[in-house]
This record gives structure tokens, C-alpha cells and sequence, in this order.
């Protein structure tokens, strides 16, 4: 019956599509509520006892009231209810702005009033300094007129700015509303750091604040590998024989080739590379000329090198 009085559209797809076709045959207003005492059909599902199923019975005859005038039958009592069983979870319409401030401002307080519990009653009675071992002596806070703890800073006559610019709100280092502000900043910054920092340091004023940014910056994965390192390998020893010492020059050397070169043979032109030879103890260098790139040509220049060498 509380279904059938309300709007239907709120409740589940189910509920909805039966109620809908109840109301499209029958009128709302000759539907009738009765309790189980005189319901026949509670006799089939709800009984304790076997139910009686003689011909005289009611589950033949139906409840004795039908058999009454109309203004002798039991009056419905729940004109005019509503429940909530087999309600459509609905979409929230989109927050307005003063709806996001206020919830801001909640917040904001709820987390001063469970770090800064002294402060604030420090601040509430009209004492406009607190002790000087306190954290936040040198930043003279103060409650503005929302009860927000904030700061004063040297913008303070600058109509140009939001108050939050003007009067950073504290927050405390270690609490969770800090780190969803620093991460909403942070994603919202695309993971510029410095930028993230100077973003958050326009609005609020928390202690340490670089620590707490890090320590939200190693949450992400992109931060992480735009910040690692590449780790070099470990270098190799050096090969016996460029740690040779007391040897001849050239007595152990690398061979390269370089080119090619065209000079003039007679009336044609002809390829001709140069032999690069380096020694590898002394760094010491020889030049020879090879007509190929094959085998035979690079013992002849390493050959030549050599008879060179002891010619020398």
C-alpha cells in the first residue's frame, strides 16, 4: 500500500514496473489495507496450525467483513506513509559552490580541532600570541570569523588576492585532510613538483611541508620513474695487454680500417683505404695504406707496420 501511494518512479525496476501496471487497471483510492488476522491469503503462508480448509471456512467463503456494509469494514491505516524498502539509489545533483566551501571549512576545522587542540583555546579567549616554545609562535596565528586557525602574512592589505592568499589557513603536517590536499594539488599539477609546492603554499600553511609533498610524490609511479636514476653498469678490468709495461711499442695493438679514398692510377680511379694501427699500452699510432678490406691486405699492413718498427 506505501508503495501504491507514492510515486512509483523512486523505487527499484521491479517494484516500479509492477506498481505502474497496478495503477494503469485499478484507482489508488480502492485499494485497501487489512491486517494478517483477516487476510485469507496470510492462511496459505503464514500460519502456525494447519489451516482450515472446510467448505464453510473462510479460505472458501472469504473474510467475514465482505459479508458486512461497506462503512462496517476494517479502515486502512496507513494513508498517506512512505518507505524506504526497494527505493532506487538516486544521483546526487552536482554541489554547489557555497556547498563546497561550507564542506571545505568543515573539514578544515575538524582537523585544526583534533591537532591543535591547545592552540585553539589559546586563540578562542582573546590571547593574541602563544607561547614561544610553541610551533607556531614566529607565525602569529590567528581564528578568523569561521573559527578558522589562519596566519598572517605581508599580503595582508592586498585586496587583489583571496583571503586564503592573504591569511594562509594552517593545517597540521601528519593528518590525512594535509595529504588529500597535497595529492589532489599533485595530480592536478601533472606531478610538477616545485609547482605542486608553491600551489599549496599560496593557500595553506603546513609545517614541513616539502616532507609531507615527498612523501605523497612516492605514491605514484610515474613520479617514481621520472625521478629514478639509470645505474650504470660495473666497469670491466682492463685487458693484460693494455697493462703491459716494459714491452716494445706496437707489441700489442688494434686494427682499424677508414675510408675509402679515390686516387688517380694511371687514367682511372681506384679505391684505396687507410690502416689505422694503435698500440695499446703507449696509445701510439701508425698509418698504412691497403688497396681491399680483405685478409691478405691486413697482414700486409700490420706486416709492414712491424718491419717498420724494428727498422726503427
Amino acid at each position: 500500500m506505501c508503495w501504491l501511494q507514492s510515486d512509483h518512479h523512486q523505487y527499484s525496476q521491479f517494484v516500479a514496473f509492477r506498481v505502474g501496471e497496478i495503477l494503469e487497471e485499478t484507482d489508488v483510492t480502492e485499494c485497501r489495507w487489512i491486517g494478517t488476522k483477516v487476510n485469507v491469503a496470510d492462511d496459505g503462508t503464514k500460519w502456525k496450525y494447519k489451516p482450515d480448509l472446510k467448505p464453510a471456512s473462510r479460505w472458501f467463503n472469504g473474510p467475514s467483513f465482505l459479508w458486512r456494509p461497506k462503512i462496517e469494514w476494517p479502515e486502512s491505516s496507513l494513508n498517506g506513509q512512505e518507505t524506504a524498502e526497494e527505493i532506487r539509489s538516486s544521483n546526487v545533483g552536482s554541489l554547489t559552490q557555497q556547498e563546497l566551501l561550507k564542506a571545505e571549512v568543515f573539514e578544515i576545522k575538524r582537523a585544526q580541532e583534533e591537532v591543535y587542540v591547545d592552540e585553539l583555546a589559546i586563540l578562542a579567549v582573546g590571547a593574541r600570541l602563544l607561547q614561544k616554545k610553541n610551533s607556531l609562535f614566529k607565525v602569529s596565528p590567528f581564528l578568523d570569523k569561521r573559527g578558522v586557525m589562519r596566519i598572517h602574512s605581508r599580503l595582508g592589505e592586498c585586496v587583489f588576492v583571496d583571503e586564503s592568499n592573504r591569511y594562509p589557513i594552517v593545517l597540521p603536517r601528519e593528518h590525512p585532510v594535509t595529504v588529500l590536499l597535497i595529492r589532489d594539488v599533485h595530480l592536478r599539477y601533472h606531478h610538477h613538483h616545485e609547482t605542486c609546492v608553491n600551489e599549496v603554499r599560496k593557500g595553506f600553511h603546513i609545517p614541513r611541508v616539502r616532507r609531507v609533498y615527498d612523501r605523497v610524490r612516492r605514491e605514484y609511479q610515474l613520479c617514481k620513474v621520472i625521478r629514478i636514476a639509470p645505474a650504470p653498469p660495473m666497469m670491466a678490468p682492463l685487458p693484460k695487454a693494455r697493462m703491459a709495461a716494459f714491452v716494445r711499442p706496437f707489441s700489442y695493438v688494434g686494427v682499424d680500417f677508414f675510408g675509402p679514398f679515390f686516387v688517380v692510377v694511371g687514367r682511372h680511379h681506384e679505391k684505396r683505404w687507410g690502416v689505422i694501427i694503435t698500440c695499446l699500452t703507449v696509445r701510439a699510432i701508425h698509418l698504412e695504406l691497403a688497396a681491399s678490406l680483405n685478409t691478405t691486405e691486413l697482414f700486409c699492413s700490420t706486416g709492414n707496420s712491424s718491419r717498420n718498427q724494428k727498422r726503427s
